[in-house]
């Protein structure tokens, strides 16, 4: 088991990812499950590690044309966002990053409210 090859949740994500073109990275487990039950199936965890070229590679071989990252609305959520929009620049994957309020993870951000204002910050 090498943490820097897995996607966690890539297995339920992968047609919903090939449909859109587009993968959602969160930082955790329970953020990937929340973001799936809240409606938007495209959400994958890099299983507590940063982000790696062979994710990307996995992702990219997934059909994702575009890569955007949701990750904890705190400082560290968005340390890790930057080096993460930074690998996928070096790989000339097209990368977003959305922001939470109110330093909220995606998880608590989904059930609080909803898939639509989800694809709202995301758009």
């Amino acid at each position: 088991y090498s943490k820097g090859t897995i996607l966690f949740g890539l297995d339920v994500a992968r047609d919903a990812i090939r449909k859109e073109e587009k993968a959602v990275i969160v930082e955790g487990y329970f953020d990937v499950i929340g973001v799936h039950q809240a409606g938007l199936p495209l959400a994958v965890a890099t299983c507590g590690t940063s982000l790696t070229p062979q994710h990307l590679e996995l992702l990219t071989r997934t059909g994702a044309k575009e890569i955007l990252f949701l990750f904890d609305g705190d400082a560290a959520g968005l340390r890790a966002a930057e080096r993460a929009a930074e690998l996928c620049a070096k790989g000339s994957v097209p990368a977003r990053v959305a922001t939470l309020p109110d330093a909220q993870d995606p998880d608590e951000f989904a059930r609080k409210h909803g898939v639509d204002a989800l694809r709202g910050l995301l758009e």
